[in-house]
């Protein structure tokens, strides 16, 4: 049995139309992880930090995320609305938190999707030596259509992009396995701590593009069935098949001999598809690049628009950005275009591409990690008031808590200072917003309350010198 709160939460009608099913929010989730151009920057990142380990540190990542994104098909049967995370902590845990919660949320989608948004254009630059701001406009400017288009026609450019990057994907692993004679290696040399847990958190950003579809739940036909298992399985298709990639990869520089001048490259997965796709690797390079590029980068200007939809709608964020315009929340969309060109432009050009990559997305997994931190304990809440029955659901909270806070910490300390000052700048601004908010609406209520005492007085004068009358 539900709380009131849950179960009129869950009747609640959405302002937007449903018209997504499961297929649909699927590839838009796959999308989100951009799998090729998460091999070439955030497994390329992996590599840099713990060099053969990586297959491992991939696995570990993938059951880190798997674990949140149980906490997230658990809660997702229970709140079916816009918002995602922002309303599974407004309802879970309180309003304070959940405006902390929907605000963090948006740090890690903006700045997630910057992150690929550079780290496509690092790839296009490093190709074809075009500008940096050519190199940014080739991802951003297709988003930003797909964005105003609507939820229906990027999902229907997802479902497409998506499917030919998986079947490339398995074909990588496939020609490096048999580049190395299918001989295995096994890894067992991993790096020391502090790059250990930098190649995790890294890893973690591969499989995350499942937090891309909470936010839209309110256009999903069937919500409370279809995105959690949406979720578990994006994380397992994308993670493993990165997984397997990964020790192909790294399988292959080993039989070759080549893994120490390989880790010494700008692009160490670009050096090894090189030797396995020969002279399709540029071409094919610069299509999924691109592709995958724009499909990220849609994937979470979508998550963060509607964030901020909800946000506005339940007046936690300025009120005109909830304004619904033809089934679409374009004040919100259009707000989300501005903060993301905002963003990854600057950064692009006084970090160059690569670096705002890194640095955008080292900042994204504080982020996203606080994120299922708090989603995290929204379900340990939910399940501590009926305990008999939900064992299992607190069981899953509490490791996902543990796990997600241990990972959390330990990123933290390996994170270079001026990140880790910048999320927890922008953790202590939410909460000083916060607080605002909820001070100018005390005011307001007190405003409201003498008003009516005031009226009430002025009635009851009138009624006495009637009653004299």
């Amino acid at each position: 049995m539900e709380t009131a709160t849950e179960e009129s939460h869950r009747d609640a009608p959405s302002p937007l139309r449903r018209e997504l099913d499961f297929k649909d929010i699927f590839f838009l989730s796959l999308g989100g992880q951009a799998p090729f151009l998460s091999m070439l920057t955030y497994v390329t990142a992996v590599f840099t930090f713990s060099g053969s380990f990586s297959p491992i540190v991939m696995v570990v990542a993938t059951g880190i995320v798997f674990v949140n994104g149980v906490v997230v098909y658990k809660l997702s049967t229970k709140y079916s609305s816009a918002g995602g995370y922002y309303t599974y902590a407004v309802h879970s845990l309180s309003k304070t938190l959940g405006l902390e919660t929907g605000w963090i949320y948006l740090f890690y989608s903006v700045l997630y999707g910057a992150a690929y948004v550079a780290g496509s254009a690092f790839i296009v630059n490093f190709v074809l030596g075009v500008p940096t701001w050519i190199a940014i406009s080739i991802p951003l400017i297709p988003s930003t259509i797909f964005l105003v288009m609507g939820v229906k026609p990027s999902t229907r450019y997802a479902i497409v992009a998506a499917a030919m990057e998986l079947a490339v994907l398995v074909g990588i692993a496939i020609f490096a396995l048999k580049l190395a004679n299918f001989a295995f290696y096994v890894p067992d040399h991993p790096p020391t701590s502090p790059m250990l847990w930098l190649a995790i958190l890294f890893g973690t950003g591969v499989p995350t593009g499942y937090g891309s579809i909470t936010p839209v739940s309110g256009e999903v036909k069937n919500a409370k069935r279809t995105v959690g298992k949406a979720a578990l399985a994006v994380i397992l298709t994308g993670g493993l098949l990165m997984s397997l990639d990964a020790y192909g990869i790294a399988d292959v520089a080993m039989r070759t001999g080549s893994l120490s001048s390989i880790l010494a490259s700008k692009i160490p997965i670009f050096e090894v598809l090189g030797r396995v796709l020969g002279p399709l690797t540029i071409p094919l390079l610069l299509f999924v690049a691109i592709n995958d590029g724009v499909l990220a980068t849609l994937a979470f200007m979508t998550a963060s628009s509607r964030t901020m939809f909800a946000m506005g709608w339940d007046r936690t964020l300025p009120s005109f950005l909830g304004k619904v315009n033809g089934n679409k929340p374009l004040n919100a969309i259009l707000v989300t275009i501005m903060v993301f060109a905002a963003v990854v432009v600057p950064s692009a050009f006084l970090l160059g591409p690569y670096g705002a990559f890194l640095a955008l997305g080292a900042a994204a997994g504080l982020g996203g990690l606080t994120v299922h931190l708090s989603a995290n304990f929204s379900l340990l809440r939910i399940s501590t008031k009926r305990i008999e029955k939900r064992k299992v659901e607190m069981a899953v909270a509490l490791a996902a808590v543990a796990v997600t806070a241990v990972t959390l910490g330990f990123s933290l300390t390996s994170t270079e200072r001026v990140l880790a000052d910048t999320f927890l700048g922008w953790v202590i601004g939410g909460f000083l917003y916060g607080e605002t908010l909820r001070m100018r609406r005390k005011e307001e209520i007190k405003g409201e309350g003498g008003e009516i005492r005031r009226t009430n007085v002025s009635r009851n004068k009138n009624l006495g010198s009637k009653q004299r009358l």
